[in-house]
């Protein structure tokens, strides 16, 4: 199922879905430029001078021969859990 079908599926039943759309000022490149902003950001000296220098095919190997890179393991665990696609929570009742 696509994300316009799924969306307006979850709406249906209680609102009447006029349109289902992606303005400008939401696009995908926003988040693109938020998260490579946001973790040069986290990064000082030649690593992120490195990170700067990358280029988009760099990101596009399996995740995890990423993240042992020094721009994925020097970023602070902050900046992770800012930019994480999800967090883990650990837990138990008292």
């Amino acid at each position: 199922m696509s994300a316009r079908k799924g969306i307006r599926r979850l709406f249906e039943d209680e609102l009447d879905v006029k349109e289902v759309t992606v303005y400008p000022s939401t696009h995908p490149v926003w988040a693109v430029n938020w998260i490579l902003t946001s973790w040069a950001q986290g990064l000082s000296g030649k690593t992120r001078e490195d990170f700067l220098s990358m280029r988009v095919s760099d990101f596009l190997g399996p995740p995890m021969s990423l993240v042992s890179q020094a721009f994925a393991a020097d970023l602070s665990m902050d900046k992770q859990l800012e930019l994480a696609c999800a967090i883990v929570l650990t837990a138990q009742k008292p």
